[in-house]
Parts: C-alpha cells; sequence; structure tokens
C-alpha cells in the first residue's frame, strides 16, 4: 500500500496542526497498525512544529522541545511509549543502531517519532508514514504525506 497526500501549509498553526491530525489517525486507527512516523525536512522548515501538534494530540503537556542534543525523548501515555528521535547530529545509521533505534523500531507498542529520518532510511520498517516538508515561502511550505507500507 501507498498513497500520496500533498498539503499546503500557509502558517506554522498549520503544520502544528497537521501533526495533530497525523496523531489522531494514529490513535483511531485510519493508518492500520502504522506507529512511525518518519520527518524529512531542511533545518528550519517546520518538523518540530509538526512534532509539537503530534504530541500534544496524545496528551504531552510538558514542553516539547526537539531532542537534537539528547538525540531522544520519550513520553509515557497509558500502555504506550512514544520516542522523539532527532537524528540531525548523527553521522550515519551506526550511530543510531548504537543507540538502540532497531529495538525501538520493532516494539509494537512503541509510537515513534523520527526527525532527520532519511539517515537511518535503510534500516526503515517498510510499514511508516513518512511526512516531508518542504519551504515554499516564508511561511508556506508544501508537506507530502506518504503511507507506505
Amino acid at each position: 500500500m501507498k498513497s500520496e497526500e500533498i498539503i499546503i501549509s500557509n502558517s506554522s498553526k498549520n503544520t502544528y496542526d497537521f501533526g495533530v491530525q497525523i496523531a489522531k489517525g494514529i490513535k483511531n486507527g485510519i493508518f492500520g497498525k502504522r506507529r512511525l512516523v518518519c520527518l524529512q525536512g531542511i533545518l528550519g522548515s517546520g518538523k518540530t512544529v509538526f512534532a509539537k501538534g503530534f504530541l500534544k494530540e496524545f496528551g504531552i503537556t510538558t514542553r516539547i522541545l526537539s531532542p537534537t542534543f539528547t538525540i531522544s525523548k520519550t513520553y509515557e501515555i497509558q500502555e504506550k511509549t512514544i520516542w522523539h528521535f532527532d537524528l540531525y547530529r548523527m553521522l550515519d545509521a551506526s550511530d543510531a543502531m548504537a543507540i538502540g533505534m532497531k529495538e525501538v523500531l520493532s516494539d509494537a507498542n512503541a509510537i515513534v517519532l523520527i526527525e532527520w529520518s532519511e539517515k537511518i532510511s535503510e534500516f526503515l520498517p517498510s510499514k511508516r508514514i513518512d511526512v516531508r516538508i518542504e519551504v515554499i515561502g516564508d511561511t508556506s511550505r508544501e508537506i507530502v504525506l506518504n503511507v507506505l507500507g
């Protein structure tokens, strides 16, 4: 299964709201058993804004920052763990595997959000949700959603 949808975001709020919608889709089973969201885009494109909306929809009330320096942040909700990874500082896929990424990706109860996921593309499962954010103006973004597998 592969489906692609293109959304135009005209503001940070639109990008945040799209993150909320994807989280709702996961919660409501719209994406089947897919629990992995892979974010791609240049620095400043809106990946973290999307992540904030996504995480807030799951009930995360703490201040949400991208884990650029810590690489990962976990949030516990009910019987699930949400993992938020930022791989910007990773040199290659072996760095991600060294921090246990393979185990996280194989955990059926985990919800995983990965910024800069293209750095580990060879290790990503085929069943996932890809979100590519492209800058098309000062506040405008083209968001390409691909539901894979």
